[in-house]
């Protein structure tokens, strides 16, 4: 596999994960995906796990997604609600009377930017969304950066293979 094959893979499965932790049900994470194992055809796809060789950016991603999980009762507890979908960008709301996060991703090649309607959440109109979990093809932050909200709608720039997800302040 090339290194840009690689790269790819690593941000959609990055980008998946995200969506994983971030949806209703029990996250599952098939053995060595967390650590970069390759996936090939029966019956290379169950190598054992790359013990002294892991992805150490994807365990700490892995483990960037878990915390967020655990943080946030919303994403394990929360309504659910689809706020965007068109062509390889999706973005759905996880809510309840207290706790309101936005996840959104685009699985394009190019920067999408989108409006979306977070009232349908419960966002106030006028506030402010802060980044919890950020990945895209350069790796990830946990780091917040603050959206505003406008007339309900918050306007996001997309990077290509990318995912977020932001909490209400």
């Amino acid at each position: 596999m090339s290194p840009d094959q690689y790269a790819l893979g690593k941000a959609r499965l990055k980008l998946g994960a995200l969506v994983l932790f971030a949806f209703p049900g029990s996250p599952m994470v098939y053995y060595g995906d967390e650590a970069g194992t390759e996936g090939f055809e029966d019956p290379f796809n169950r190598r054992t796990y790359p013990w002294g060789r892991e992805d150490m950016e994807l365990i700490a991603f892995h483990k960037a997604a878990i915390s967020l999980r655990k943080e946030y009762p919303v994403l394990r507890h929360g309504s659910l609600k689809q706020l965007y979908g068109a062509y390889g960008v999706l973005a759905y709301g996880r809510f309840d009377e207290t706790e309101k996060i936005l996840v959104a991703l685009n699985n394009t090649e190019e920067i999408r930017t989108v409006s979306i309607p977070v009232w349908q959440m419960g966002v106030q109109a006028e506030g402010t969304l802060q980044n919890c979990l950020m990945t895209n093809r350069d790796g990830f932050t946990v780091f917040g950066f603050s959206y505003p909200v406008r007339n309900g709608n918050v306007l996001l720039s997309l990077p290509p293979k990318s995912a977020m997800a932001a909490r209400e302040i």
